[in-house]
């Protein structure tokens, strides 16, 4: 843009673009012809406006529970299910029988050394029954003994005789369920009498000594059952021993014997309902 400024007096006005500004100059007589004056306007920055979008959360998985384990651990000290009274998995609630199960939690929590420990606070159970027993474990459920008849392990029965039962240890155990039948069956008192006669003789001879021995047993066992029919049954058997050792030098004894043994067995059979035949070997 070119400007003529004519040199009237010592301030001039010039007009650029509609803008006024003053411009101060010497007093000349001439025209004088003035370099273009150029004005820009300030560039301003770009504005930039970041625009974040809300963020959308996701709606939470839904939990889905595991179906418990009737044959093994659960969380806390209550269990759910149950295998032992329809021997499928069926809810507490849905099986028509008492049954109590003690989780590994509460074992663990507990502290038991023995089995018979676990149910000191399982409701109709009674555990050590004879008090501190390292040999075996007892249990007597609604007054009845059932340490032998009633003894499972993962479903199955354990193997017992008169004088020997399984002995579990509780390490290790994830539940323990008590399956507790109707209060009685019966109203039945169980006796046994039993006489016995023994003799026995040794006899040495040198390095050789004999022992025989002989008895005979006479016994009477009676179910007197208030509710159900009565048994009764008396037997008779004769066992002994018979035995030979010698005595050789350097503490060696060699021997030989032979023995017939009678053992007498107090109770009924669950299933025949008869009285228990005796052991004989």
């Amino acid at each position: 843009m070119r400007m003529l400024l004519l040199g009237v007096s010592a301030l001039a006005l010039a007009v650029i673009d509609g803008s006024s500004q003053a411009v101060f100059a010497q007093t000349t007589p001439q025209a004088e012809e003035l370099r273009p004056i150029t004005v820009r306007a300030a560039r301003r920055k770009p504005v930039v406006r970041r625009v974040v979008a809300p963020r959308v959360q996701a709606a939470p998985a839904p939990v889905v529970a595991e179906p418990e384990n009737p044959r093994g651990s659960f969380p806390g000290y209550a269990a759910n299910s149950s295998a032992s009274g329809t021997k499928t998995t069926t809810p507490l609630n849905e099986i028509p029988q008492s049954i109590s199960v003690v989780g590994k939690d509460q074992i663990r929590d507990q502290k038991p050394q023995k089995l018979d420990e676990i149910v000191r606070y399982t409701p109709g159970i009674r555990g050590e029954t004879f008090g501190a027993d390292s040999r075996n474990d007892w249990f007597q459920i609604r007054g009845f003994p059932a340490q032998q008849d009633g003894y499972f392990l993962d479903g199955l029965p354990l193997f017992n005789t008169a004088y020997a039962t399984w002995k579990l240890q509780p390490f290790g155990l994830e539940r323990l369920e008590v399956l507790r039948g109707p209060t009685v069956f019966n109203n039945r008192v169980l006796t046994q009498e039993q006489v016995g006669v023994y003799l026995q003789d040794q006899i040495k001879y040198d390095r050789f000594t004999l022992i025989v021995g002989g008895r005979n047993d006479w016994v009477d066992l009676k179910s007197d059952n208030r509710i159900g029919p009565s048994l009764a049954r008396s037997d008779s058997k004769s066992s002994g021993r018979v035995g030979l050792i010698y005595n050789g030098d350097f503490g060696i004894s060699p021997y030989v014997s032979y023995a017939t043994s009678y053992n007498p067995i107090i109770g009924t059979n669950s299933i025949t309902g008869k009285l228990f035949d005796p052991e004989t070997g």
